[in-house]
């Protein structure tokens, strides 16, 4: 699978690294025999997750990761597009699976049952979450056309909520839900279970503009 623009070549490589990533992790964490070392698995997660903060760093604008409703935003800056709240928020959904995986991965080696005595997570995935709740929401204030938001947040809202309700966090559900209700109310035509498939559609329809930066840099980060 290939578009024209090698951003989101690079992006579509990297995000189709994941899912057996998460394979390997479920199944690290189920079994109770012998099983692949952890630490690898950890290790190829870390890199991976490198790669993808790579691609954030050099591709996705200062723009696109800031409110709008910063006060210290400049109003003479470009609003990021669709196109690139598309890709950020693809990029965003996979760090933070892997993030969660990762946190899976410790919770396997310490499965201390008190709390007070578990070691610190390295990574906090609430973090991770939240910032792709951010780019969710720059999305609902870059169109107004509802098919378009809801293709658009579709993708971001199915694992924020799937996140949520494992961590039991139910402000954190509860938020899903009500932005999921926004856009059904503004369209209540839409099927909202079959706008999944197409949240990437827009990762298709590369602007004319769209910069190409070098990728030397980046190929080296690949694994």
């Amino acid at each position: 699978m290939s578009t024209r623009s090698a951003k989101v070549n690079f992006l579509l490589d990297l995000a189709f690294r994941v899912p057996p990533l998460l394979k390997e992790i479920d199944s690290t964490t189920t079994t109770t025999g012998p099983r692949i070392s952890d630490t690898s698995l950890s290790e190829n997660i870390l890199t991976l997750k490198k790669t993808f903060e790579f691609w954030l760093k050099s591709f996705c604008t200062p723009s696109s990761r800031l409110d709008n409703k910063d006060p210290t935003a400049s109003p003479n800056k470009p609003k990021p597009s669709i196109h690139d709240l598309t890709c950020e928020s693809l990029c965003r959904i996979c760090l933070l699976l892997l993030v969660s995986g990762l946190t899976d991965l410790e919770e396997k080696k310490n499965p201390t049952q008190q709390h007070f005595s578990r070691p610190s997570p390295t990574f906090n995935p609430d973090q991770y979450a939240g910032e792709l709740r951010q780019t969710a929401s720059l999305f609902m204030r870059a169109t107004k056309i509802p098919i378009v938001k809801a293709r658009g947040v579709s993708g971001a809202l199915h694992f924020l909520g799937a996140y949520y309700s494992r961590v039991g966090d139910a402000k954190g559900v509860q938020w899903c839900r009500q932005l999921k209700e926004s856009v059904c109310s503004e369209a209540p035509y839409l099927s909202w279970d079959v706008m999944l498939p197409w949240s990437l559609l827009t990762l298709y329809a590369i602007p004319l503009r769209t910069t190409e930066v070098t990728l030397g840099a980046a190929r080296e980060a690949l694994i």
